[in-house]
């Protein structure tokens, strides 16, 4: 382990193999030495071989870890807990309960980085930002789901847990990659930075108080869309939220399968169509696929410019009584669109 930066406020012990040392004299850590650290770490660090935490104390962080291969060991009942503006850097394990607040970050760049104890319970409860790059993992363990309730960008990486993630009403998931593990949400996913798809392998529930956030569009002239695709079952509910881009004025037999799934199940609560400057009349409904999964369609009836921006609509029972898992191999009829404007 080695210093990485300035020492801001020294309040906490450390020990080396039993030896009394003081933060700025810290040495190099081999695999067989043992760190004891008991307080506030206020101390970037860097490491880079391996580090067992063995005081009587939690450690809290307030600074970044930088791991470069390396790995953190908690003893069992001690928990690391990331503070504002602490941060988990770079790629290796922190084996050990993991507590993250609002204002810290974990970020995952240079190769796979894995967090929590897959023999303890809440293992993996983290409130701050979480940034997976490409083609990186993070794996969160822990004997029960991991709790998540920042922003949580995937840049074309994974996120995955055993045991399933539970995203809270203030979580956000983004981006485009794959999510290994069952996943509950109450909070927001909205694929993408712009168009993109995020991939849920172990199925997914929307719970009633989910936000489900996707974008139509035009990308080089042709219509573009962000896409969930689920291995598995797809349970419907909470608001989806559907926001058509600026530059794109719909025409009448336009279509985007918005969500893709093994199979769906239940309804949305609501459903809003965000399209200002424009009257739209759309329809939409579960169909069958040729490789026998479901999609929800999203379909244009028809649209036209207006002078004012429109208000989103909120569609009622109309509509949600042919959304959801009912098969269907065609389109429900214009007896019940849903409209913005």
């Amino acid at each position: 382990m080695l210093l990485d930066g300035k020492i801001s406020t020294v309040d906490t012990r450390l020990s080396l193999n039993g030896n009394p040392i003081l933060p700025e004299m810290l040495p190099p850590l081999g695999l067989g030495d043992s760190l004891k650290a008991q307080g506030a770490l206020h101390v970037p660090l860097q490491i880079g071989a391996g580090a067992v935490v063995s005081g009587t104390d939690h450690l809290l962080a307030t600074e970044k870890i930088g791991i470069a291969n390396g790995s953190i060991g908690m003893l069992a009942g001690k928990t690391l807990q990331l503070k504002e503006r602490g941060s988990i850097e770079g790629f290796g394990a922190v084996m050990g309960k993991l507590v993250g607040g609002v204002g810290s970050a974990i970020k995952v760049t240079g190769g796979d980085l894995k967090l929590g104890a897959p023999d303890q319970a809440m293992a993996v409860d983290h409130d701050g930002d979480i940034h997976v790059e490409a083609g990186r993992t993070l794996e969160l363990e822990s004997l029960d789901a991991a709790l998540l309730g920042g922003k949580v960008n995937l840049g074309g990486g994974s996120l995955g847990a055993k045991n399933g993630i539970g995203i809270k009403k203030e979580g956000r998931l983004s981006g485009s990659g794959v999510v290994q593990g069952a996943v509950k949400s109450k909070g927001v996913i909205s694929p993408g930075a712009s168009f993109g798809a995020l991939q849920f392998e172990d199925g997914l529930e929307l719970e009633q108080d989910s936000v489900l956030e996707l974008e139509l569009g035009l990308l080089g002239g042709v219509l573009s869309y962000d896409q969930l695709l689920v291995d598995g079952t797809l349970s419907l509910g909470g608001l989806l939220r559907i926001i058509l881009t600026d530059d794109y004025m719909p025409s009448a037999g336009d279509f985007a399968d918005l969500l893709v799934a093994d199979s769906m199940a239940s309804v949305f609560a609501s459903l809003e169509l965000i399209a200002p400057g424009r009257q739209i009349s759309w329809t939409a409904g579960v169909v069958d696929l040729p490789d026998a999964r479901q999609a929800w369609r999203f379909e244009i009836l028809s649209a036209q410019a207006v002078d004012e921006p429109s208000v989103p609509a909120l569609v009622g029972s109309a509509l949600l009584a042919f959304v959801g898992c009912r098969r269907r191999r065609s389109m429900p009829g214009a007896g019940s669109p849903g409209r913005s404007g």
